[in-house]
């Protein structure tokens, strides 16, 4: 059984070797691919995360100095009414 196990792990390897992008387990580090799109595409993904994050504080700012206001307002109001 074993050594059924390991024919069928060499024929696998041997066939992501053929098909190129795809590289068998433990075959060394990936090659550098010239005009490849995964820099680009890091980039892209730390944006997204960098203009969420921004959005996220600003939509917690508004909302507590919302809630600021409304509170002043509110102890103004009130001190208004009181007098």
């Amino acid at each position: 059984m074993a050594g059924v196990t390991a024919a069928v792990s060499a024929r696998l390897k041997a066939d992501e070797a053929r098909r190129p992008g795809f590289y068998a387990a433990g075959s060394g580090p990936l090659p550098q691919v010239r005009g490849s799109t995964l820099p680009v595409m890091e980039l892209a993904l730390q944006i997204t995360l960098i203009v969420t994050s921004v959005l996220v504080v600003l939509l917690v700012l508004l909302h507590v100095q919302r809630r600021i206001l409304l509170t002043m307002t509110g102890l103004a109001s009130a001190l208004r009414n009181s007098g």
